[in-house]
């Protein structure tokens, strides 16, 4: 039974996620709330002022608090994270934000918790999938297994912040060696990037394959949907596996066998779910239509379609950027 949703909040609005979300979704009778920690994210401006919403870090005590007060106050009926670090915290509040009828688009805790840390998550999939060879960096790493280059990234930051490639020992000593950081087989092969949406049962229902042809600050500029079943069916599983729910993004490079090598998997929105949408399989609308209560179908196609992303401006008039205030 379908049930009628009115105020959408999407978090994270300096990100081409949030972005990207509100831009696909048919705004027919939707008042959407945008929220970000910084008057100058330029998601904020795509909505009316009184629409527009200033949220403390993620991380911060004060986040949640915060967070449930402007969403009781502006009667959100579901909230759209997309910023890593709020994650965790919002789904560790999922009942909280249920009892007042906010529906959150996030899957569960465990499934966050293992998928937002790169070593886990490496582990929890070895047992039924193949990794590639990874480790973590401490004062016990042994560097004889891995072949040069090798790949250095931090368990739990996002995007490409912190990646390193490992060239000689002397780079590994400029790492902190504290668990904090990931060591993995280096992957020379394409990057391919794999849009997957499951529903609350955590059965996917698309499973959408693009690849990454240019990559600035982590999100993909040039890029393109490509058919290809073995990448497709195997990000699927994963996600399954791993019992998600909604959009996730399982990022993939060939290995030197030609074969599909995981590199990490983004448990919410991506930023470059729009040339998903493009081509066919509209996400943030399946997502909306299926918290209303809409059927969902087995399975959505796509077609194949390249991308090019460039630059946009916005203009408003001054002092705009500094009317954005809490509630």
């Amino acid at each position: 039974m379908t049930q009628p949703l009115k105020n959408i909040l999407i978090t994270g609005a300096g990100g081409a996620a949030a972005v990207a979300f509100y831009k696909c979704l048919d705004q027919t009778g939707l008042n959407i709330h945008m929220a970000d920690m910084s008057p100058y994210a330029a998601g904020l401006y795509l909505v009316n002022e009184p629409n527009r919403l200033l949220l403390p870090a993620g991380e911060t005590d004060d986040y949640i608090p915060q967070l449930f007060k402007s969403c009781l106050a502006r009667g959100i009926d579901v909230l759209v994270p997309t910023v890593d670090w709020e994650l965790l915290p919002i789904a560790a509040h999922h009942d909280l934000f249920a009892q007042h009828g906010i529906q959150v688009v996030l899957s569960d805790y465990e499934a966050l918790s293992i998928c937002l840390d790169k070593y886990r998550l490496m582990g929890h999939l070895s047992e039924s999938f193949s990794m590639p060879m990874y480790e973590k960096y401490n004062t016990r790493f042994n560097p004889c297994p891995f072949d040069f280059p090798m790949l250095a990234k931090p368990r739990r930051d996002s995007g490409s912040r912190g990646i390193r490639l490992i060239h000689e020992l002397t780079d590994l000593r400029q790492l902190p060696n504290d668990d904090s950081y990931l060591i993995q087989q280096y992957l020379p092969g394409d990057e391919f990037s794999v849009d997957v949406y499951l529903d609350r049962q955590h059965q996917a229902r698309a499973s959408v394959v693009r690849q990454r042809m240019r990559v600035d600050s982590g999100v993909s500029v040039v890029g393109q949907t490509i058919h290809n079943e073995h990448i497709a069916s195997l990000a699927a599983d994963m996600a399954e596996y791993l019992k998600l729910s909604f959009a996730v993004n399982v990022q993939f490079k060939m290995d030197p066998t030609n074969q599909p090598g995981l590199l990490e998997i983004n448990p919410r929105f991506p930023g470059t779910m729009s040339l998903t949408a493009a081509a066919g399989v509209n996400m943030p609308q399946l997502c909306i239509d299926e918290v209303s209560g809409s059927h969902l179908a087995e399975h959505y196609p796509y077609d194949d379609l390249a991308m090019l992303r460039s630059w946009s401006e916005q203009y408003l008039p001054a002092g705009s950027m500094q009317a954005v205030m809490l509630d």
